[in-house]
């Protein structure tokens, strides 16, 4: 069964090639595999397919620069205030980042807490004077 005849071709690189590099004067504040792939007229399918294969490394090249610069400029942008927190966050979960909070407070799995510290309690009648 024959599919579409495929679009990528020299010029696919060609434009991939000129939308990251143009990033920074586009109305894009990241560059992203949705705009590359509107700027290629491919779906986004299509992108992360021609970027998986091997005979299409120099592509493949362009995608990892692509997430690259978006991680930088999510990280950097988001530190600096330019960019709404939430949204920086959760675009940075897709490339590993993750907020996480460690209360372990020494006590492995469910063993009780352990401490060489003595404790005292004293009991002190805190009835008012007669």
């Amino acid at each position: 069964m024959a599919g579409r005849p495929s679009k990528y071709n020299d010029d696919t690189v060609k434009k991939a090639k000129e939308y990251l590099e143009g990033i920074e004067k586009s109305d894009e504040a990241v560059p992203t595999v949705a705009g590359l792939s509107l700027a290629l007229d491919v779906c986004r399918d299509t992108v992360y397919d021609w970027a998986g294969q091997e005979d299409k490394a120099e592509f493949s090249y362009i995608v990892k620069r692509l997430l690259a610069k978006q991680e930088l400029m999510l990280a950097s942008k988001g530190l600096e205030g330019d960019f709404n927190a939430s949204m920086a966050k959760l675009m940075l979960s897709k490339h590993g980042y993750s907020e996480k909070q460690d209360v372990n407070l020494g006590n492995q799995g469910d063993q009780p807490f352990k401490t060489d510290t003595k404790i005292t309690v004293e009991f002190v009648d805190a009835s008012p004077d007669k």
